[in-house]
Formats: structure tokens, sequence, C-alpha cells
């Protein structure tokens, strides 16, 4: 599957899933209340979307979409992701290799959140772990839904 493609479903996810919740509790607990708010919001949409072609940054010949974006840095430390998790998972490197696995989407995940994480306390942010735990959600669920549109494009 084209990263396009990719990153149409998940926007269309993104789209029903703000549609659906926009007016419910659950969403009125984030709604945004100050710049950090704002910001933390950004960053759990940005993490979603960059799921759709994140897990692909393990490609053999860095032809993933990621690298011509301005991201292309994400990519590369993501890559980079791929050396531990390729030991401990005994896979070999390549596409669709450790970090197509829900075990490397968990890690990858935890390390992105919590690399925000971090950032936020050197300058002194006020955060609740609700925060990290939306960030983690919103990458690990986009990855896991970018293995599943690659796993349906297999059989068709």
């Amino acid at each position: 599957m084209y990263a396009k493609q990719h990153i149409l479903i998940h926007s269309i996810v993104l789209g029903i899933v703000i549609a659906l919740f926009s007016s419910t509790t659950i969403f009125n607990g984030l709604k945004a209340r100050n710049d950090l708010m704002i910001f933390g919001m950004f960053i759990a949409l940005f993490f979603f979307l960059i799921s759709a072609i994140l897990p692909d940054s393990d490609s053999d010949d860095v032809g993933s979409k990621i690298f011509y974006t301005p991201f292309f840095i994400i990519g590369l430390i993501h890559r980079a992701l791929e050396y531990p998790l390729k030991k401990i998972t005994k896979r070999e490197r390549g596409h669709r290799e450790s970090l197509h696995t829900i075990f490397g989407a968990f890690i990858t995940s935890i390390f992105w959140s919590l690399l925000i994480w971090i950032f936020f306390l050197i300058f002194n942010a006020p955060l609740k772990i609700n925060w990290f735990i939306l960030w983690f959600s919103s990458l690990f669920f986009g990855q896991i839904l970018h293995f599943i549109e690659d796993w349906h494009w297999e059989w068709i």
C-alpha cells in the first residue's frame, strides 16, 4: 500500500473519531483550555497521522515516504530503533519485520511518547499522565491501523 493511501485512511478514521466523540464527556475532558493543552492535542493528532507511514521507515532502500517529508529525522530515529528490536524479536532487518509487529509498535510508541514527555518536563510544563497515555495510544493504534491496512491489501 502506498503512503498516500495510508495517510488517506488514517485521515478518514481520525475524522470519524473526532465526529463521534466531539460531543461526549470523554472528549470534553480533553478540550483545550490553554496553550499547553492545544499543543498536547496537536501532538496526539500528529502522532496518529505520522503513524500512517512511520512503520515503513524500515524499508530496505530508504524508500518510505517519511524520508521525503520534513519529518525525515523522525523516520531515521525510528529506523534506528529497529536494531534493538530485531535482537529482541529475533527477526531479520528489513521491511515488514520488527517494526511491523505489535511488540515493535508498543516499544516505539513508548519511546516517542516518553521523548515528548521528557521534552515537556525540561520546560517545566505541568503534565498529567493522561497526556502520556493519549500520545502513546495515538501512536500505537495508528501503527496497528497501518498493519491492518498492509495486511488487508496483501490479500486483494
